[in-house]
């Protein structure tokens, strides 16, 4: 049922609403009472709450001002136009034309648009306020949007799809009118403005209205004049009661639609809030009266409903309400009954909902029921459920995206959002995944739609950015253009063109650089000079990218020059040859244009040619170059048809004829050959030139030889040889036949043919023939040449030694019987056969132990045992071969064992032997025989036992053995084991067991007796452990009886109670209260107040108490107490003092707090008082308090100690820090055994302790130190923790990234917790120290150090170790460490030391380190204690000894750079002071270069550890110690070169400004680079160890590699110059050498060699490089002042007039050598410009003056 359109305000509202209308049918007086009650609680509600939000978030529209312009984001429609603003006015109108609309109403129609809500004289004063609040449709304001179009779709059934996406609430609060009727009342109204884009509504909502004596207007006007409406009653006085009217049944609302001119205001009239029933419902005329028992019938009525909602505000939700009728048709005056129907709405939160058919629902299921009653009281119910479901979209994070190459667009791919809380997806958005976007950032918004009108929203931004550089079009080449002068020559380019993806204009800057000026210009010419232009165009768009065309245009000098005369022979049997050369060589240009008389590879005859060159350029120049071709011939004659070697054959020694055709002879010239003959022979031969002669045995040489007309000879020789030949046989041959074959395969060695080499033999038989049994002769004939025949044979004879074969030969076999009786066995007689094909004779035999009947033929009987069967065939020659096998006739069935004893286990109580009996196993075998059986008794010890069942044992295993071995040795055992075992019984040990405190009894428990020596236990007792036992002692006995023997074992033990005295307080006159802890009776007890700290007995009782013993019953009881003196008062009280004082639990609290204040006002940190307070510490433990507050006192004082430590920039002493750590450990651990969880957090330490259910680790268990919430991004200082704090998690996953520590326990910590802690919680503490101030390991000078903090995991009574899963602990990474640094980083654990050397230190068993990304630095460890990570300090190497070589490098550079600064300064004194040391070149060279060096060595020295963590300063610093690091090298680059130019080079060179342009060189070009450096890597010169730019990139490009190109410069010209003067010649050997060292150390001094030690430093080398880097570089001060100031004359001779002064008249002579000078300088001034005399211009020359500059000083 709907009360004035609002649902029941409160639950006992509702509830009494409900059980008004169940009992509305009764119609009585006191039910109408309590329906007006309702319906006035409701109607107050409903008008409480007629007023949307408004307030916060709204904007107010100020005093002073009629109207406020507010602009709208969005189009809304009023009635025939759109408006983008409107204007809030303080006297109740909303005008959209016109700011000023007047004070006092008008009637309507109007000439302009406006709303009038309450149009009348409003006094905008400050009692009230006027505002108004923009609504966009975000998430947060989904409840007031669905309150809105709630309202809404009641009223427009036609639109119940409406979705605002805007609204305006303007509210008019508390405003007084400037002419009320009455004193004191104020009005309240409000305006909603409504619209999707398309619709719009007004709702007017009015809560309090006052009456104006003027006229007051409600409605609107469109402003054309004739489109308006206005509540009745406006303009008079009854426009007042429109608070309690409405045309949409609310009172007090009213709402209008404002978007068309067919308007809908006049909406109706609230309706009645329920029908009355006629009195005239029957006729009671009628006297048949009917009863009617059945119930209404429902129709229409609603399914359960699922719709889609948000947990933020309601859902609208309609429906067809069920339609109730009654059963009977009509009633007595023919009209149709009514049902009357009660309405109801549950649900866990208040929901809005309506009999009607709508309501609005929040997330959850609501039941609507609809409850029909007829006349007649019968009752019918439709009941359902709607369920709100809440969904939520989440959108995918930001995408961020270049363009796709060559275009202003990129298509984009994203993940639909996820719609959480409903299965079905219907989204819409602005843009699809895969769309493509352009360069800028959009917005991508996505809509769900569900069927309930409800739409979510979600939106991710797509930023598109340009990344690509424009393109460059038609770039030109480089090209090189030549010339053969030093003038300029012209040349021309097209331009590139520049283009960008973006489609916009490319910005292109232009430039031409080149040694020497040019003209060049941007539109593509220029002229250019000898050497290299480049020309660059630098392309930029509008997103800043660049790009690039550059080309190099190269002008150059050009030469050709050809290649050297050739001589050449001919070509092999030719008059002429092919002549390959070298093209020439042009100098100065790369590309060849050759053409020539002749190329490379042409025929050239015998004789000279000049071949000659020309090549041509495009400026038409050419040049020429030639050269001689000689060609010569050294080709011998061709022999033609020159006879070969012959060999002729003879068996007789008389020569033999032999002619051959003479050799023709030719040459390449074509000219005739002079041929001469000869023939040499060991005996006398006749031959002829023609090619005829006789020749005896032996050799003979024929030589033809033929020489050309240029001398080439050529020969022709040949021999002729004669020899004796012979031919032997092989001897005669005997073979057996082949396997199986009456033949056999011969083969044999050919004859031997002696005398000759190459045979030709023809044979009767060949090697390899096959011969049948038999002898055969073989013949061989050798044919020669010259028809000689030799012939030999032999006899081959082949035998018969292979036996015959035997086929079928049966195999071996068992036959098995169970009788003695003879079996028959029948077999396959086997076949013989020979090779030879001829039968064989076959002998037969049986063998066998007893008498067998067997046949030939294959068949017999045979007795148990073996019978061998055999076959004997032999073949004519007498070959046998035999066929024999086995026939065994076999018993394979063993003997029966029956009644084999088991193993038995006997029981004794002492060593001796004990008797033992069994019944002997019987054996039986099947063939009725008896079996032989063998007894055996093996034991450790010596026993006796019997194979008819009997024996006696010792203590141990005796095995008992019996083996049956029957006729045919199958075998059976029967094997047992004797076993005797010592017993014993042993009974526990119980200490005395204490009572509760005031009872005289107590339940004792311990452990059963331990049987020894035996599995089971059968105990009896006198009392079992958990009895329950009175004050005094009782013996226990247990009994332990053996079945076996019936042994018998007895143990007894005493249990004693004592009683206790119950925790007591009494009153003493001088200490006040005193409390009494519960004592044991007979023992004295001390009060738990103990004297204060500042008296003379601090920690002592005040009093003491005895807890007397008594007889039973009363056992105990307490004494009086006895007061003791604290003594006198202590005015001050100290660290040492307090360590002798006792600490109780009592006192513990003052003593922990004293020391937490003490170490707070004091920063001592001495080892002494550090001690002292680690002492009081461990007594504090000692007296196990796990108060919470005493706790958190030990953790401030440890805390404070740290601070102390730090300030005093010292460290902690190795034992004592060590102890610390301890007593805080255990100092946690006795608060969390107490029931105390612990969460403390001081600046260098926090401490978090806590009890869980085991179950809940069972994932794990996590504790991490992470940084607040309020510390935004700010990380901890190190050495602090400030900003962070400790949480822990049940789920590793939950463990925030940015940790500064964390340790993870692993899921398997359940594995190893003991039984006992399955219903008790896990007590787990976690400690964070903010570095390893109190871990210190007592070593000195360590190479490793702690990266950050140390944290501490412990779990009470568990010990971890050993863990199958490791506990994992992650670190974050230490801030300014290179990668170097973060690759030493090993994971540890602190090692307390043992109690000899309590010093503990790091190690690394059972931890490793994981991967993990570079943010941080995670470790296994199988085991829980401290860990940290420790990390190698940069360039500090640990020697064999444990100590580091880091101070001494220091003190040597710290020396070396004073004395440096000392001997520098005095030399640029020295130099300065003197005109004649500091004129010309080479001196003002060296004055730079010492000036250099010297603010080098300062800066170095006072900045470069000092200005350390002064951020600015330190940058500061390190930036100058680069540029003037370089600068120093600068100028040792321009010394070398200017050394290099006065000794090296014939002729000096004299640059104009040569000093100018050197000082902007050695200064400026070191600036440059430190600025693009520290411009480009500004953090690499902030380094919290010195000041100085940082190992990386910036180091390595700007300091190191123009420090090596520079020395690199410097080592070739230091080689060049020694070199020049060691040509120098002096008077003597030793001088020579003397002068040379000398020379040596100086030039290495000033060109810095020595920087070279540095690039040498590396692996094993490391230390003896740094030591002698830091020892020559940092005195090269010193060397430098030595070398050109106190060892050189001419500064001796410059400043000896000046120590003369010093010396105030007396002699002060200096070591000046007068015969050196002259010869130097004599020399140059005679031959200063020749080879030869240029080098003697020495080291003196080359840094005081040139040789020049040395011989205008002469003269």
């Amino acid at each position: 049922m709907d009360y004035g359109g609002q649902s029941c305000p409160n639950e006992f509202i509702q509830r009494l609403c409900v059980f008004i209308e169940s009992r509305i049918m009764a119609s009585s007086p006191m039910t109408i009472l309590l329906l007006a009650v309702c319906l006035l609680v409701t109607a107050s509600n409903a008008q409480d709450d007629i007023l949307f939000p408004f307030g916060e978030g709204s904007s107010l529209v100020p005093y002073g001002y009629v109207c406020t312009k507010v602009s709208i984001p969005i189009s809304f429609p009023f009635f025939v136009q759109n408006y983008t603003s409107l204007y809030v006015c303080h006297h109740g109108v909303i005008s959209f034309s016109q700011q000023n609309v007047g004070d006092h109403a008008q009637a309507f129609p109007l000439g302009f648009p406006l709303l009038a809500v309450y149009w009348s004289h409003i006094r905008p004063t400050s009692q009230g306020n006027v505002t108004y609040r923009q609504l966009h449709r975000i998430s947060s304001d989904e409840a007031i949007f669905d309150r809105a179009e709630t309202v809404i779709r009641r009223a427009f059934g036609s639109h119940l799809q409406f979705k605002a996406s805007w609204m305006l609430i303007a509210t008019w609060f508390n405003n007084t009118l400037s002419h009320p009727r009455g004193q004191g009342t104020t009005s309240t109204f409000q305006a909603v403005l409504v619209t999707d884009g398309d619709l719009s509504f007004a709702i007017y909502n009015f809560k309090e209205l006052a009456q104006d004596l003027f006229q007051t207007q409600v409605g609107y006007d469109a402003g054309d004049g004739t489109t308006y409406y206005s509540v009745p009653g406006s303009m008079t006085d009854q426009i007042y009661s429109i608070i309690n009217a409405t045309n949409i049944g609310t009172r007090g609302r009213w709402l209008f639609r404002t978007d068309t001119q067919d308007t809908e205001h006049d909406l109706g009239i609230t309706a009645p809030l329920f029908d009355s029933y006629s009195s005239n419902d029957y006729d009671s005329s009628s006297s048949d009266i009917t009863f009617d028992t059945e119930p209404p019938t429902i129709n229409n009525c609603p399914t359960d409903v699922i719709i889609p909602g948000l947990s933020t505000r309601p859902v609208s939700y309609t429906w067809s309400p069920p339609f109730f009728s009654d059963s009977s048709d009509r009633s007595f005056n023919n009209s149709y009954r009514s049902v009357v129907v009660v309405f109801g709405c549950l649900a866990s939160v208040s929901n809005e909902c309506h009999q009607d058919g709508y309501g609005t629902f929040s997330v959850g299921d609501t039941e609507v029921m609809y409850n029909g009653t007829d006349k007649s009281g019968n009752q019918n119910f439709c009941n359902f459920t709607i369920t709100v479901k809440e969904v939520n979209l989440v959108c995918p994070l930001n995408i961020t995206l270049p363009t796709e190459a060559g275009s202003d667009t990129t298509r984009v791919n994203w993940t639909e959002p996820v719609l959480t809380g409903w299965d079905e997806t219907n989204f819409t958005s602005t843009a699809q995944s895969g769309d493509v976007f352009r360069i800028g950032s959009q917005r991508v918004t996505y809509h769900q739609r569900f069927a309930s009108s409800l739409i979510l929203t979600c939106s991710f931004e797509i930023v598109i950015v340009d990344v690509e550089p424009p393109t460059v079009k038609d770039c030109p080449s480089d090209v090189t253009l030549f010339i053969n002068s030093t003038n300029q020559i012209p040349h021309s380019w097209v331009a590139p063109v520049f283009s960008d993806n973006s489609g916009q204009s490319v910005v292109v800057v232009f430039g031409c650089l080149a040694t020497v000026s040019n003209d060049c210009h941007q539109d593509g010419y220029g002229t250019f000079s000898v050497g290299d232009t480049k020309v660059t165009y630098n392309g930029t768009d509008k997103s800043g990218n660049l790009n690039f065309c550059n080309f190099t245009v190269t002008v150059k000098e050009v030469n050709l020059v050809c290649p050297l005369n050739l001589t050449l022979p001919t070509e092999a049997g030719s008059n002429t040859t092919r002549v390959n050369w070298t093209e020439p060589v042009l100098t100065g240009w790369d590309e060849t244009n050759f053409t020539s008389t002749a190329q490379s590879g042409d025929v050239f005859r015998i004789g000279s040619q000049r071949v000659t060159y020309h090549q041509r350029f495009a400026s038409g120049q050419i040049l020429t170059c030639s050269f001689e071709i000689n060609v010569v011939d050294v080709e011998p004659p061709t022999v033609k048809d020159c006879p070969s070697d012959v060999t002729l054959f003879t068996n007789s020694p008389n020569q033999i004829p032999y002619s051959w055709i003479p050799p023709s002879f030719d040459d390449n010239s074509g000219q005739s050959l002079d041929v001469v003959f000869g023939c040499l022979a060991t005996v006398s031969d006749k031959c002829h030139q023609d090619g005829n002669g006789t020749f005896s045995v032996g050799d003979t040489e024929v030589m033809y030889n033929g020489t050309d007309a240029s001398g080439n000879q050529n020969f022709c020789n040949f021999t002729i040889t004669v020899k004796e030949v012979n031919l032997v046989c092989p001897l005669n041959i005997t073979l057996p036949t082949e396997a199986g074959s009456n033949t056999t395969r011969v083969n044999w060695t050919e004859p031997v043919l002696t005398g000759w080499d190459e045979t030709n033999f023809t044979s009767s038989a060949q090697s390899g023939d096959v011969f049948p049994i038999g002898s055969q002769r073989v013949t061989y004939h050798q044919r020669f040449a010259s028809s000689l025949i030799l012939t030999c044979s032999f006899e081959i004879v082949i035998v018969d030694v292979e036996p015959p074969t035997v086929k079928d030969c049966p195999s071996d076999v068992t036959l098995f019987t169970n009788s003695t009786n003879q079996i028959p066995h029948s077999w396959v007689a086997p076949v013989f056969s020979d090779n030879s094909g001829q039968s064989v004779a076959v002998l037969f035999g049986c063998l066998a132990t007893v008498s067998n009947d067997c046949h030939r033929d294959g068949n017999g009987t045979f007795s148990v045992g073996d019978t061998e069967v055999t076959y004997n065939g032999t073949d004519r020659s007498g070959n046998q071969n035999f066929c024999n096998f086995t026939v065994t006739v076999k018993d394979t069935t063993p003997p029966w064992v029956e009644q084999c004893p088991d193993d038995v286990t006997i029981p004794t109580r002492l060593a001796d032997q004990v008797g033992y009996t069994w019944v002997p196993p019987v054996f039986s075998d099947n063939s009725g025989q008896p079996v032989d059986v063998v007894f055996g008794c093996l034991a450790t010890v010596s026993n006796e036992c019997h194979q008819d069942g009997n024996g006696t044992f010792s203590v141990g295993d005796t095995e008992v053995m019996y083996n049956g071995t029957d006729r045919s040795v199958n075998q059976n055992f029967c094997n047992f084991t004797v076993t005797v075992t010592e017993v014993g019984l042993t009974c526990p040990v119980l200490e005395v067991v204490p009572a509760s405190p005031g009872e005289n009894s107590s339940s004792v428990f311990w452990k059963d007796p331990d049987v020894t020596g035996w599995d089971g236990s059968n105990f009896t007792s006198t009392a079992k452990s958990g009895d329950v036992f009175e004050i005094g002692t009782r013996n226990v006995t247990y009994d332990q009886w053996f079945g076996v023997n019936n042994l018998q074992l007895t143990c007894s033990f005493n249990v004693s109670v004592v009683g206790q005295c119950v925790n007591d307080k009494t009153n003493d006159t001088r200490h006040g209260d005193l409390s009494w802890l519960a004592t044991i009776a007979g023992t004295e007890a001390k009060s738990v107040q103990r004297c204060e700290l500042q008296t003379k007995k601090a920690g002592h009782p005040k009093a003491t108490r005895n807890c007397s013993t008594a007889a039973s019953p009363l056992y105990f009881s307490w004494e009086d107490h006895v007061g003791q003196s604290c003594g006198e008062s202590e005015d001050t009280i100290s660290v040492e003092q307090v360590v002798e004082v006792p600490v109780s639990a009592g006192n513990a609290k003052e003593v922990a707090v004293f020391l937490s204040k003490q170490t707070f006002s004091s920063s001592d940190s001495s080892d002494d008082n550090v001690e002292d307070i680690s002492t009081i510490l461990d007594n504090i433990v000692k007296a196990e308090s796990g108060d919470v507050e005493v706790t958190e006192a030990v953790i401030q004082t440890v805390a404070n100690v740290i601070t102390n430590v730090q300030e005093s920039q010292g460290t902690a002493d190795s034992t004592t820090s060590s102890a610390i750590v301890k007593s805080v450990e255990q100092q946690v651990s006795l608060t969390l055994q107490q029931g105390g969880n612990v969460s403390i957090q001081q600046e260098t330490i926090h401490v978090k302790a806590v009890s869980i259910d085991p179950q809940k680790a069972s994932n794990g268990f996590s504790f991490a130190s992470v940084q607040q919430e309020s510390a935004g991004s700010r990380s901890p200082q190190e050495g602090s923790l400030d900003g962070t704090e400790v949480k822990t998690f049940t789920n590793a996953s939950e463990v925030p990234k940015d940790v500064v520590a964390s340790i993870q326990l692993p899921a398997s910590i359940l594995d190893h917790l003991p039984p006992a802690f399955a219903n008790a919680s896990l007590k787990i503490s976690f400690i964070v120290y903010a570095d390893d101030t109190l871990f210190q390991t007592g070593v000195k000078n360590l190479t490793s150090k702690v990266a950050g903090s140390v944290v501490s995991l412990a779990v009470e009574g568990v010990e971890l170790k050993n863990l199958t899963d490791p506990v994992v602990i992650d670190f974050k990474t230490p801030t300014n460490a290179s990668e170097e640094d973060l690759d030493t980083i090993q994971c540890t654990f602190w090692e307390f030391g043992s109690e000899e050397d309590e010093a503990g230190s790091w190690s690394t068993d059972g931890c490793k380190r994981a991967d993990t990304p570079t943010d941080k630095v995670s470790c296994e460890c199988n085991h829980a204690t401290n860990f940290a990570i420790l990390m190698d300090v940069k360039g500090q190497k640990r020697t064999d000894d444990g100590l580091s070589f880091t101070p001494a490098l220091d003190l040597i550079s710290q020396i070396g750079g004073a004395l440096s600064v000392i001997a520098l300064s005095l030399t640029l004194v020295i130099y300065l002071s003197i005109r004649k040391l500091r004129t010309g070149k080479s001196r003002q060279i060296f004055i730079h270069f010492c000036f250099s060096l010297l603010l080098l060595y300062l800066v170095f020295l006072a900045g470069v550890d000092n200005a350390r963590g002064s951020g600015g300063g330190c940058v500061f610093v390190g930036a100058l110690l680069h540029y003037l690091t370089l600068t120093t090298m600068m100028w040792m680059a321009v010394e070398a070169r200017n050394m290099y130019v006065s000794t090296v080079k014939v002729f000096p060179e004299d640059t104009p400004l040569y000093m100018v342009k050197a000082g902007l060189l050695a200064w400026g070009s070191p600036f440059i680079l430190l600025i693009i450096t520290l411009s480009a890597a500004t953090d690499s010169y902030r380094n919290e160890h010195y000041c100085f730019i940082s190992p990386g990139l910036a180091m390595y490009l700007g300091l190191l590699t123009p420090i090596a190109l520079i020395l690199l410069h410097n080592v070739i010209t230091f080689i060049l110059v020694m070199r020049s003067l060691l040509k120098v010649k002096e008077a003597s050997r030793s001088e020579q050498i003397t002068k040379r060292l000398q020379n040596a150390v100086g030039i290495s001094a000033l060109m810095g060699l020595t920087w070279c030690f540095g690039f040498l430093a590396i692996e094993g080398a490391t230390f003896a490089f740094q030591l002698l880097f830091c020892l020559f570089n940092s005195l090269q001060g010193v060397l430098v002042g030595v070398m050109f100031c106190a060892r050189r004359e001419e500064v001796r001779v410059a400043i000896a007039p000046y120590l003369r002064r010093i010396c105030c008249g007396r002699e002060c002579r200096l070591p000046i050598h007068r015969d050196e000078k002259p010869t130097s300088l004599t020399t140059s001034q005679t031959a200063p410009n020749t080879m030869s005399t240029a080098p003697t211009t020495n080291l003196d020359i080359s840094v005081s003056a040139s040789p020049r500059e040395a011989e205008t000083e002469i003269r």
